[in-house]
């Protein structure tokens, strides 16, 4: 979906634009438009860090534009998402101590600008669900155990997306 970013007047193109089922709503989900990111980042190359570093500004760039559908007015995203290889488990500990300290920091920092991260819990062959998470701490997830689905907002996790935060907080 384009938007523009309102700092520059420039165009930007995100890669989707979602808006939670009523069935994730009921079970606390914030009910607004939200963005995802999808990139792949290469976990045993020297482009670890700009890859890395460019997916979470390109994510902070949305939350500072507005989007618009035909015949709507704009709007601008609660937070984006970045979803990569790197969402899944097992993508995540092929990276080594540096490069996992580096992703780790860069999504603690990115949090302040309401830019989180949807992981995958399980692999192709045991899917277990997923997660959305801030920082450190998971918004929401939806998790399956045995036949069951479970979907939880994390308690108090509307303090993750509702921020706003500017210089020294």
């Amino acid at each position: 979906m384009s938007g523009i970013c309102e700092d520059t007047n420039t165009g930007v193109r995100i890669d989707y634009v979602l808006y939670p089922k009523e069935h994730l709503i009921k079970n606390g989900f914030k009910a607004a438009p939200f963005g995802v990111e999808v990139k792949h980042i290469p976990h045993r190359a020297n482009g670890f860090t700009h890859k890395n570093t460019r997916l979470f500004w390109q994510a902070i760039s949305y939350m500072r534009s507005r989007f618009s559908l035909p015949n709507k007015q704009g709007f601008k995203l609660k937070y984006v998402l970045v979803f990569t290889n790197l969402s899944f488990h097992d993508e995540l500990a092929l990276l080594d101590k540096g490069k996992f300290n580096s992703r780790m920091s860069a999504i603690c920092l990115a949090n302040h600008a309401n830019i989180g991260v949807l992981n995958i819990v399980g692999d192709i062959n045991n899917y277990k669900g997923w997660s959305v998470a801030f920082g450190g701490s998971e918004y929401f997830k939806k998790r399956i155990y045995r036949d069951n689905v479970v979907l939880r907002k994390r308690a108090n996790a509307d303090n993750l997306i509702n921020k706003k935060r500017v210089g020294n907080f």
